[in-house]
């Protein structure tokens, strides 16, 4: 979720919101304005993470059925005005939470490289650092070729 301005709310209070209660639509949401070089201008921009119920009930349905729950939850978690949000974007990970043991490492041949939710955990967080670590090995693979 992207907001108009900066330092909206709670926003500079902390990188994180978890939620206790399953009932809920909103699991945790992160503002990624406390991480340098994330946001590009006069923005907040916040990434969300319903309950495993909520994203059940909807993980078929368009973002446009189950967004405006979410985003009801999030500006009341963060104390964000309503009114500010300039763009919102909804995607569903079916297989984002592999069962215990279920992960295994594969041996890929030269120059192939793989990254994302089936190699770490699922947070966004993980799964973005797990491409930028696929991006260091793609680089140091293309500099040994000289």
């Amino acid at each position: 979720m992207e907001y108009a301005g900066t330092d909206l709310g709670r926003s500079r209070e902390s990188y994180a919101r978890m939620l206790g209660d399953s009932n809920e639509p909103l699991k945790a949401s992160y503002c990624e304005n406390n991480k340098v070089g994330r946001v590009v201008g006069n923005k907040t921009v916040f990434v969300v993470e319903a309950t495993p119920s909520y994203s059940s009930e909807f993980a078929d349905k368009p973002s446009e059925i189950y967004l405006p729950a979410l985003v009801k939850k999030h500006e009341e978690v963060w104390e964000i005005p309503s009114g500010r949000l300039t763009a919102a974007f909804g995607h569903c990970w079916k297989f984002a939470r592999p069962k215990h043991g279920q992960r295994r490492k594969v041996e890929l041949p030269a120059g192939a490289f793989l990254c994302g939710d089936s190699r770490t955990d699922p947070t966004v967080e993980d799964v973005w650092l797990d491409g930028q670590k696929a991006g260091h090995e793609v680089l140091n693979y293309l500099a040994a070729l000289g």
